[in-house]
């Protein structure tokens, strides 16, 4: 009914409600079936089946020497006996529970600790299922080796900070928060060393990482997201040692996804990335290499379309990288979207940022016949200051969704980029508005009070302008316009004003100068213009307005008194 089977150094398994039966197959046969439950250690069980005649029952797919704990077993053994020999193709199960369970070497380098598994073997085949911790973090495992087959492991756990910093990765710039993660892996569970020199339960697998309820900032433009976004991403994992590769990854969130590769060296620092399929936005067509190496990071997108109206609407920007390391960023893509349906073709754009902020730009790209061109034309304490010339206004205005209803026009751009956003001034020459509702409103209220009298009307419609010319500051949530000044053969405009793109508002302001070549040819003569101008683009009669409401429907405000006073009354009006 119960032994003890002393393995030495007084440590012994207990082995109880033994039962042995023999049936008598006849010819000398005996076939008999052999119960009993064992107690113990792992360490104890292993050391008794290195004991001679016992290394049959020593199993092939489990390294007990690898494993520590306790276990609580039972065993049923049938085979055929002779006078001969013992049948050696006899039958063994056993249902075991394994406690306190430590396998060394289980995931890479790391262990398995505080396990608790249900161990069932039958048929020459395995089964494990229970819990643990791995990395330091709550894990449930599920372990299937069919007989003559591989061993295939599923591990279930959420890697918090803490876990992650365990593993060598300490994610905590870019990343923060639980990650539910599921590996499935051909799993060996012996410490034997295979060809090459490498370990035999180096980690591979595949990986699906749930990242919803974890947040990612400053890694790339598109990955960027608050905790609650959905996000997944499914791997093929590599941890060969310390060193880490990435293979066939397809990431996918809200408008953004990327297909490729991922390396990371032995002290987990990103090394490159091959990406075959990269979307910032649905309509993008990108490829990208990534490589970080002494002289900082440098990428190079490619491919046939991008779409870069979330970065012109600033909901992305590239990452501050740590430390202000250098960054290097190419873009060549044969079209490139913006807003109002605009697209510039063989767009070509290379940017370099470090330390001081950005140190290279250039730019080509055309709309239509129309080039543009940007460079860098000087670099200072205030911040580097950008250029960017064209022959088609009106494109580069709608394409960035400042202005929709420019044509034409001769275009310099000058413009300082620092930490608080983008600021300088924009000069256009020779241009064209087309069907603007606001300005119409403005011609009818001049033609009342100027030009109708002489017979004159100003067809709105189609206004032609020599000049445009203001300051402004752009950040990703409003735009600032100062000191405009806008003027043609027929009419002059002076603005000022903001435009809220968070809010969709409109606030602007300025006085409306009819019949503009000549009215303001007064405010430009000594004394007279100062005494009776409203300043030198205002001219000797305007009319004072306001623009109010949502950028798509305006509300126009004329003040009718301003318009049959002198420019320094106007002030009081």
């Amino acid at each position: 009914q119960s032994a003890i089977a002393d393995v030495g150094d007084r440590k012994a398994l207990r082995l109880s409600a033994g039962t042995l039966n023999i049936h008598d197959q006849g010819l000398g046969v005996l076939k008999s079936t052999l119960k009993f439950r064992m107690l113990g250690s792992i360490g104890d069980l292993s050391t008794l089946l290195d004991q001679p005649g016992l290394a049959a029952f020593k199993g092939k797919d489990l390294d007990l020497e690898n494993m520590q704990g306790n276990l609580d077993a039972k065993l049923d053994m049938s085979f055929l006996m002779s006078r001969k020999k013992m049948d050696p193709e006899f039958v063994f199960a056993a249902k075991a529970k394994l406690t306190s369970l430590i396998i060394e070497e289980f995931a890479g380098e790391a262990p398995l600790k505080n396990g608790r598994l249900d161990l069932a073997i039958r048929d020459g085949g395995l089964t494990a299922s229970g819990t643990g911790e791995l990395f330091a973090a709550p894990v449930r495992l599920k372990m299937v080796k069919p007989a003559g087959r591989p061993m295939t492991g599923t591990l279930d756990l959420v890697l918090d900070d803490a876990a992650r910093k365990q593993m060598g990765w300490d994610t905590k710039d870019v990343l923060s928060g639980p990650v539910k993660v599921k590996v499935t892996a051909a799993m060996d569970l012996k410490s034997n060393g295979n060809a090459g020199g490498k370990k035999a339960n180096d980690l591979r697998g595949k990986v699906t990482l749930d990242l919803t309820r974890a947040s990612i900032r400053g890694l790339a433009p598109g990955l960027e997201k608050s905790a609650g976004e959905a996000a997944i991403a499914d791997l093929n994992l590599t941890m060969a040692g310390k060193a880490v590769m990435v293979r066939d990854l397809v990431y996918r969130s809200a408008g953004f996804s990327a297909r490729g590769a991922l390396d990371f060296n032995k002290d987990r620092a990103f090394v490159s990335a091959r990406l075959t399929q990269l979307k910032f936005s649905p309509g993008d067509d990108l490829r990208a290499d990534v490589r970080n190496g002494p002289d900082g990071v440098r990428v190079a997108i490619t491919g046939a379309a991008i779409d870069l109206r979330p970065f012109i609407s600033g909901k992305l920007k590239p990452p501050d990288r740590p430390g202000g390391s250098k960054v290097n960023l190419s873009i060549n893509t044969g079209i490139a979207t913006g807003f109002n349906s605009q697209i510039l073709s063989g767009f070509r754009m290379a940017v370099g940022k470090d330390q001081g902020g950005i140190s290279a730009f250039s730019l080509t790209a055309r709309a239509g016949r129309s080039p543009f061109n940007g460079r860098l034309v000087r670099r200072d304490k205030d911040g580097p200051l950008l250029e960017i010339t064209g022959s088609d206004g009106g494109t580069f205005l709608a394409f960035m969704d400042v202005y929709s209803r420019m044509r034409g026009g001769d275009m310099r751009l000058r413009a300082k980029v620092n930490e608080s956003g983008v600021a300088g001034v924009l000069d256009v020459r020779n241009f064209l508005l087309r069907n603007e509702n606001a300005l119409k409103q403005l011609v009818a209220q001049g033609n009342r009070q100027s030009d109708q009298r002489a017979g004159r009307s100003l067809d709105a419609s189609s206004v032609p302008f020599q000049k445009l010319r203001f300051g402004f500051q752009r950040n990703a949530s409003a735009l600032n316009i100062r000191d405009g000044i806008l003027s043609g053969p027929e009419i002059g405009l002076t603005l000022s004003g903001l435009l809220d793109f968070r809010r969709q508002k409109v606030a602007m302001s300025g006085t409306f100068v009819p019949a503009y070549g000549l009215n303001n040819a007064f405010a430009r003569i000594p004394l007279f213009g100062t005494l009776l101008g409203g300043g030198k683009n205002e001219g000797l009669l305007g009319v004072n307005f306001r623009v109010s409401g949502r950028p798509d429907k305006p509300v126009l405000t004329v003040n009718p008194l301003s318009a049959i006073a002198p420019g320094f009354l106007r002030k009081i009006f």
